[in-house]
């Protein structure tokens, strides 16, 4: 009989005076990345919401994360002053949610500590909002519409009259829900069986018609730096996607030239959605006769903590101007790295 394989240990807290980040809404899949800051140094500490903030669905099956500190979110005054005494030197998005109700922007401004602007959060996790931005602003982006409404939906569809649409929530904290339709009929079918399942997913009725845009499609991971004069946008990786629904295909290098086309235009993405600091997951298509162009762009747990930096206490303070806003950051950072597959 084979010897049984002894169970490992229990990864090691980092001592008490370590530097601390918090994990804003964390999803399940944070637990590993948790573990694994843990043994570098950190100490993490998880704000979750508390059932009824959350989406029907994660209020049925909230996420069980391991780690040895969290609280429950009730305000932003209490939440903030709890931060503040564990002397957190950063804030990260566990999740899409945290940034759809802005609570990682709001406690970062509320704790003098690098984000972005909670008055845009919007532009960092909904479709709609997005492509609206990016039109405005004369980048490219599909035709699109958001709306909870059947009726508008069809007439807006009757108006562009396209090969085909896309409909989707619009939040961008619910992926692979996307549904093609080419006639009223399947428009109306894809509706109906999108939103319910939106509002469950994510807490908002609203969703989005876009054209369907043929072409390749790529994933791109950006962090944001800030600095002086003008945040620093950063294109870690790309990563070639046929379909919205197979998993990641090969990865792009990036001295070819559609990586450079594809960082070119996101880089411009990033500061139309006022991406000040941190890290954004985008997908965009590469559309014949019209380019790059976005489809959607949220925070992706996986690669929340990547090159998030905890600066020592008494490490010298640095100041930078946000869009609306000044921040505190510090110098002498020791970065975090992070890969696709979690922290190393």
């Amino acid at each position: 009989m084979p010897a049984a394989h002894p169970t490992p240990p229990p990864p090691q807290l980092p001592p008490p005076n370590a530097p601390a980040a918090a994990i804003i809404a964390p999803h399940s899949e944070t637990s590993s990345l948790l573990r694994k800051a843990h043994s570098q140094g950190w100490n993490c500490i998880t704000v979750s919401l508390p059932p009824h903030a959350l989406p029907l669905t994660l209020a049925q099956d909230p996420p069980t994360i391991d780690t040895a500190q969290s609280l429950t979110h009730k305000s932003m005054r209490r939440t903030a002053k709890a931060l503040r005494a564990h002397g957190i030197r950063a804030v990260i998005p566990g999740s899409p949610l945290s940034i759809a109700l802005a609570l990682s922007d709001q406690l970062a401004q509320e704790l003098h500590l690098p984000g972005n602007d909670p008055e845009t959060s919007q532009l960092r996790c909904d479709r709609g909002a997005q492509a609206a931005a990016l039109t405005q602003a004369g980048v490219v982006a599909p035709r699109s519409l958001r709306t909870t409404n059947l009726s508008d939906a069809l007439r807006w569809a009757h108006l562009c009259r396209l090969p085909a649409y896309v409909i989707a929530p619009a939040s961008t904290a619910a992926s692979g829900l996307a549904r093609t339709a080419r006639t009223d009929e399947e428009i109306s079918r894809a509706w109906r069986q999108l939103r319910r399942t939106a509002h469950h997913r994510t807490g908002g009725r609203n969703l989005v018609i876009q054209e369907a845009l043929p072409g390749p499609q790529y994933i791109l991971h950006s962090i944001t730096s800030p600095d002086e004069d003008r945040p620093r946008h950063t294109i870690t990786e790309i990563w070639s996607s046929q379909t919205r629904t197979i998993p990641l295909g090969r990865p792009v290098a990036q001295g070819e030239l559609i990586a450079r086309t594809l960082s070119r235009y996101a880089r411009q993405v990033l500061d139309v959605l006022e991406v000040e600091a941190g890290a954004l997951r985008s997908r965009i298509v590469c559309a014949p006769g019209q380019g790059p162009t976005l489809l959607s762009a949220r925070v992706h747990p996986a690669h929340s903590l990547r090159h998030t930096t905890a600066p020592p206490a008494d490490a010298a303070r640095c100041s930078f101007r946000t869009r609306t806003q000044r921040h505190t950051c510090r110098t002498d950072r020791p970065p975090l790295e992070l890969f696709a597959g979690g922290l190393r």
